[in-house]
């Protein structure tokens, strides 16, 4: 489900396969991570979205989601040495 108040702070896109990254923010300010998944496909001429993959569909999900692993792992190791820099 795409959350209607906020941006994604990054997203991974393969083809029909979109990964949208979303920061939150913790109570003493580190940040966390999570990624919604959809496939957009046309019906009728108009876009719509959805959460079902078919084969097709598997190897260009699976490198989205290797993808966004990568970014998420360097926005982490960005911070903590950020914050190892300003101790």
């Amino acid at each position: 489900m795409e959350r209607k108040d906020k941006e994604p702070i990054h997203t991974v896109e393969r083809g029909r396969i979109q990964l949208p990254i979303w920061e939150n923010q913790r109570e003493d300010g580190s940040a966390w991570f999570n990624v919604t998944v959809k496939r957009l496909f046309k019906s009728g001429g108009e876009w719509q979205e959805s959460q079902t993959f078919g084969r097709e569909d598997l190897l260009a999900l699976s490198e989205g989601v290797t993808e966004a692993y990568r970014w998420i792992w360097e926005q982490r190791n960005t911070a903590r040495k950020s914050t190892k820099r300003t101790a």
